[in-house]
């Protein structure tokens, strides 16, 4: 659990791309010939045994795997029915990537002997490779891991393929070394082909260290998405602005944030990819493509590519810090997760049974969505309001120093019920303690907290070893509603809570700066909402609006709606850049409320001022 492909390109990214060292960077992946058609019914079952799955689940998938019969059908001709033997796992089978990964599960354990090769395996793509050390001791090395995986492939009834595995070399300019690097790897007698580039897992690498082939491919998606966006909306009808820029995410941005993050990217390449994405956004809003680009961010409709790295990499780095495996790899790139702090527990399930958290509701940002915390806010001051004072209890926790801080509980009254210091320099660490003191001291039906972090931990069943250490000295005896509030919106019980630990830090003589404890943005949708609607000036178009007004909008905010000087700077030999009416320089702020035959004089524009104005209102009818 908590693992993903783009820890593999982390790695990849740590010992491969960053690293400065002049010693040879060579990836070699291997492909298996028909793996999933092949593979033997024996070594899955084999692997089965040895993990001990008990003989239910043992007899279930041989069961699953034996006896089992097919028939070919062409047109109107059809086979007799035939046995499938006893190799392969049924294509589209939810068990089969499951029970292919049972019969490779000892090959880790035979590479992990080699010392100095560093390794992935995904199904059936197994990328090996190695950072350090002479061509030959580089060779010697990946020969070896080579031969141990071809054997254990053939025990297994696979094959792997010379023709259609590859050696990369990674010898960017920087690191570029005089001499041309000889590694010669064989699977069999058969060279495996040397190549310029090389796909780990859906990441490109050139040997050059540029990222040509990535931005191409780029390209490419976007000229795909801008041809389904011309099928489905134009700038006078069809799909409006946020459902066109939900396919631009699910079809363009989520490329640029999944393999991006661990790419070498220089500056012209970081620009170009900055570029793509703001055609995208332009071709979703209905602007021409010369809209300047400070309009266009003052829009706060899209991230940028540094953003959107930032968003991925702290969101990995979160989940990472949740396992011991995460943990491991982390450490493996030189991150250093929670220094000096414990490691976390995970749940007993059967508290876990006990407990029920609803989804965590989203857009509840504390300054952009203050109207959706509101109505929040009263909806659970209404519910919890009317239960009895026990069955309810509101949690928080503030900081007493550098590396102390306190938890709370208070009932639906406000009255305390119990606090406790917590060492630690973790935020969630002290909000969690706080819920595990609300579950196991107080009969409280529902729990409150404004701390999302702490929720999701709970969620995950992963907590700080101090909320650990609580929940282990009593067991949970009741159903019990664990629900997020937002923070200072009123809602009695929280404000209670949080003026109750205040006053605790007040007694400690900390100064007021350092009460509160400030929750970090911990998801992707969060960082990245937090950046554009930190930008956002020009609001959207009112929802009531249609196709062609929310365009003309847009257009207006960004001084792209059609006037005299851009048609002239788009098509000079067909219009002139001068008014009709007056003769002189046809800018849009002169068509608008310069010119004396402005409509927008009518309406009281008389300066830029009013203007930019009125372009920053949400309301429908100035809109």
């Amino acid at each position: 659990p908590h693992l993903s492909t783009q820890d593999i390109m982390l790695r990849i990214n740590h010992d491969i791309v960053k690293s400065n060292t002049k010693d040879g960077k060579v990836i070699l992946g291997l492909y298996l010939k028909k793996a999933f058609d092949r593979v033997k019914h024996e070594a899955i079952m084999k692997g089965l045994a040895d993990l001990n799955v008990g003989l239910r689940t043992y007899e279930y998938v041989k069961s699953f795997l034996t006896g089992r019969k097919a028939k070919i059908r062409f047109q109107e001709v059809e086979s007799d029915e035939f046995e499938m033997g006893s190799r392969g796992t049924p294509q589209g089978s939810v068990l089969s990537p499951f029970l292919f990964n049972v019969a490779m599960i000892r090959l880790p354990e035979i590479l992990r002997e080699i010392e100095g090769l560093k390794f992935s395996l995904y199904a059936d793509d197994i990328t090996l490779w190695v950072n350090s050390g002479s061509d030959a001791e580089i060779e010697e090395i990946l020969q070896e891991a080579v031969n141990r995986t071809v054997r254990y492939a053939e025990r297994a009834g696979m094959e792997c393929s010379p023709e259609k595995s590859e050696l990369f070399v990674y010898n960017p300019k920087h690191l570029r070394v005089k001499r041309s690097t000889e590694i010669d790897v064989k699977i069999g007698d058969k060279a495996v082909p040397r190549v310029q580039q090389i796909r780990v897992l859906g990441m490109f690498l050139q040997e050059n260290g540029y990222n040509g082939e990535t931005i191409r491919r780029l390209e490419g998606q976007v000229t795909q998405t801008m041809n389904l966006i011309k099928r489905i909306s134009n700038r006078k009808r069809g799909i409006k602005e946020n459902n066109l820029m939900r396919v631009i995410q699910a079809f363009v941005l989520s490329r640029v944030s999944y393999a991006t993050p661990y790419l070498d990217l220089k500056m012209a390449e970081r620009d170009k990819i900055n570029g793509i994405i703001r055609k995208c956004v332009k071709r979703a809003l209905g602007l021409s493509h010369c809209a300047p680009t400070e309009r266009l961010m003052m829009l706060g409709m899209h991230n940028t590519l540094e953003e959107m790295i930032e968003a991925t990499t702290a969101t990995q780095r979160g989940r990472l810090g949740k396992t011991r495996t995460g943990r491991h790899i982390l450490s493996q790139v030189g991150i250093n997760v929670g220094e000096g702090q414990e490691e976390p527990v995970e749940m007993r399930g059967e508290d876990r049974m006990w407990i029920h958290i609803p989804p965590l509701p989203k857009n509840m940002h504390p300054e952009f969505n203050e109207e959706r915390r509101a109505k929040r806010a009263g909806t659970q001051k209404k519910r919890y309001g009317e239960e009895e004072p026990h069955r309810v209890a509101y949690v928080d926790a503030a900081r007493v120093s550098k590396d102390r801080a306190v938890a709370v509980v208070v009932d639906g009254e406000g009255r305390m019920k119990t606090a406790i210091s917590v060492r630690t320099k973790l935020v969630q660490t002290a909000e969690e303690a706080a819920i595990a003191l609300a579950l196991t001291y107080t009969s409280a039906k529902y729990i409150l907290s404004d701390s999302k972090s702490a929720i999701r931990n709970f969620t995950a069943g992963v907590i700080s070893a101090t909320a650990g250490r609580i929940m282990d000295q009593k067991p949970i005896d009741r159903k019990t509603t664990l629900v997020w509030t937002p923070a200072h919106a009123g809602v009695p019980g929280n404000e209670a809570a949080h003026k109750l630990a205040r006053e605790f830090t007040s007694r400690a003589g900390v100064p007021d700066l350092e009460h509160d404890m400030q929750e970090e943005l911990a998801t992707y949708s969060e960082i990245t909402q937090h950046y554009r609607l930190g930008r956002r000036v020009l609001p959207p178009p009112d929802p009531a609006l249609g196709r062609r007004e929310a365009v003309a909008w847009r257009r207006l905010q960004t001084y792209t709606y059609p006037h005299p000087v851009l048609v002239n700077h788009i098509t000079p030999e067909i219009r002139s850049d001068r008014c009709l009416i007056c003769n002189e320089r046809g800018s849009l702020d002169h068509v608008i409320w310069e010119c004396r035959g402005a409509p927008g004089r009518t309406k009281s524009i008389n300066s830029k001022e009013s203007w930019e104005s009125l372009l920053r209102s949400s309301e429908k009818k100035v809109q």
